[in-house]
């Protein structure tokens, strides 16, 4: 068997060398390049060799030299440079291979450790989840849970304006700067367009007392409702029915333009220019729904004033009234004390309860003393439980407007 020899750097023909005469030192260079033999030139004429005993004999101008077996001139091999790995490299290799392995291994007894820790956090959170719900009373209704989890469920009657006003109270009480939202100047600005659009409607219809509408404002007669249909008949002044419809009478219907009418030109002349309103409020729209408003508290007024109620009637307005008054107040009171006592665990209740969930109370006797006396009325809804708290956050409220 043959092996081509690589060309030498002097440029000598391509050889096959024989493999039996290749040994261990034909693949070890100690200059670290490939070289030819550097032995005795070759002679130019010609070449002998016996292949059977191993040696080769070369003659050169008349002269024979005898060369030892397998030092002729073949071509030496090395690994990093030839193509070939030789053993040292091999050992190097097989040194990288093994480190590789017990990086390997390591890595593997590491995750699998994690993996037998994760295993024990498991079961120990099983075990706890086990003993709580062992522990826990009945389960919530499906439909309960997911409409707490969703949103908060909606009061009975809304509590936004109280709730402004226990936060307003808290903020004055601990000294903290009241930054004004953009929500609250909006709402701030409306009230103010509220309170102007009911004056200028007093101003039209020169209105002081709600008791004299009636005799004011008489309802149209037939004989009026045909002759201004016609065009026959237009009143002098602004002219309301309160009898009829506010919004399909066609009397009541330019009642209502005119009124949004003069009331921007009066904006557009500067009546308010103290306080302006923004410019997105100035609309017809939103100036028509507020005249809405006040005519139909007008309007309830206008039938009262018809039909007056009788004294005893009125007494027991006034009481509802009253009741009414000490239930918010109650509310706010109560509020306030879980706020600025850092109560927060009792808020959740107060998100679900409002005004019409406290104590009703009535005042001791037919006469009226300073201070009052209530007789507190005890609502059957109410637990025992829940009565002892809400009188506790009274006690806790006297106590701090005491010291206050």
């Amino acid at each position: 068997m043959f092996l081509p020899a690589s060309p030498c750097a002097h440029g000598a023909a391509r050889r096959y060398v024989p493999l039996s005469v290749l040994t261990v030192a034909s693949y070890t260079n100690p200059l670290g390049r490939d070289r030819c033999w550097q032995g005795p030139a070759l002679p130019r004429t010609s070449s002998t060799s016996s292949s059977g005993s191993g040696s080769s004999t070369t003659e050169r101008g008349g002269q024979s030299r005898r060369r030892p077996p397998g030092s002729g001139n073949t071509h030496q091999f090395h690994g990093d440079e030839s193509g070939y790995v030789n053993a040292q490299i091999g050992v190097l290799m097989l040194r990288k291979l093994d480190g590789v392995c017990q990086t390997v291994q390591s890595q593997t007894e590491a995750v699998k450790a994690m993996i037998e820790s994760n295993q024990r956090f498991q079961e120990g959170v099983m075990a706890l989840l086990q003993n709580l719900v062992g522990n826990a009373p009945a389960a919530m209704p499906a439909h309960s849970a997911a409409s707490v989890g969703a949103r908060a469920p909606k009061k009975t009657t809304p509590t936004e304006g109280s709730d402004r006003i226990v936060e307003q109270r808290i903020a004055r009480v601990r000294g903290m700067p009241e930054a004004e939202s953009v929500e609250e100047q909006r709402r701030r600005h409306l009230n103010r367009l509220k309170a102007r659009v009911r004056n200028h409607i007093d101003t039209l219809l020169h209105h002081s007392d709600s008791s004299l509408l009636p005799i004011q404002f008489p309802t149209l007669t037939e004989e009026e409702v045909t002759a201004y249909s016609r065009g026959d008949w237009v009143p002098n002044e602004f002219r309301v029915d309160f009898v009829r419809p506010w919004k399909k009478f066609s009397l009541n219907k330019e009642a209502r333009e005119s009124a949004v009418t003069t009331f921007l030109l009066k904006v557009a002349g500067g009546a308010f220019l103290t306080n302006p309103t923004p410019e997105d409020l100035l609309t017809r729209e939103t100036v028509g729904d507020m005249i809405d408003v006040y005519m139909k508290r007008l309007r309830r007024l206008y039938r009262k004033a018809q039909n007056p109620p009788s004294e005893e009637r009125k007494d027991e307005i006034k009481r509802r009234a009253c009741q009414v008054a000490r239930m918010h107040t109650s509310y706010r009171d109560r509020r306030f004390v879980i706020i600025y006592y850092g109560q927060t665990r009792h808020k959740a209740l107060f998100e679900r309860m409002s005004a019409v969930n406290m104590s009703e109370d009535e005042t001791d006797g037919e006469s009226v003393e300073h201070p009052p006396v209530y007789r507190i009325v005890i609502a059957e809804w109410q637990s025992e439980e829940l009565r002892q708290f809400l009188w506790t956050l009274d006690a806790l409220y006297r106590e701090y407007w005491a010291h206050a």
